[in-house]
């Protein structure tokens, strides 16, 4: 019988091999489960983190006695202490006509702010968005225009 590593035979070395291959797939799949539920973590935060900042706005102004309608279509990271990490300041030109996964990126144009997941596995989309491309808008929520938030424009399910 030959002999293998630590002076085992070489069919329990090929066995144990087989088995550490299997356990690190599955650890190596519960890793990558687990940072794209991080991101979802941290994409739901930032939001909600910008509807605050903007109800914070609003009261300001509410208070300072100003106009609340002219908050449509401003960008929702201008709301927030500090921008999430990944962004790329609206002040820049667009750096591609598409957005960058892992980068939050406010296209002034469209008054709207864009997302890509780097990790999608269990993003799901409503509507037909192959490249699922995640998109927020502050648009007026009454029709005097006196209210306004930070509104989903392209429903998910993730998880």
């Amino acid at each position: 019988m030959r002999k293998g590593l630590f002076g085992l035979p070489l069919y329990e070395v090929a066995v144990l091999a087989v088995i550490a291959a299997v356990i690190i797939g599955v650890l190596a799949e519960r890793a990558d489960s687990l940072l794209e539920r991080a991101e979802k973590t941290a994409v739901d935060t930032a939001v909600m983190n910008m509807r605050s900042g903007l109800r914070l706005e609003m009261a300001r102004r509410i208070v300072a006695g100003e106009r609340l309608r002219d908050l449509a279509g401003t960008n929702p990271l201008s709301f927030l202490e500090a921008p999430p990490v990944g962004h790329i300041p609206a002040n820049l030109p667009d750096l591609a006509k598409t957005v960058k996964s892992g980068l939050w990126q406010y296209k002034s144009d469209e008054n709207a702010l864009y997302y890509v997941p780097q990790r999608r596995r269990h993003l799901k989309m409503q509507q037909g968005n192959v490249d699922k491309t995640l998109v927020w808008q502050v648009l007026p929520s009454t029709s005097d225009g006196e209210q306004v938030e930070v509104v989903l424009m392209t429903p998910y399910w993730w998880f």
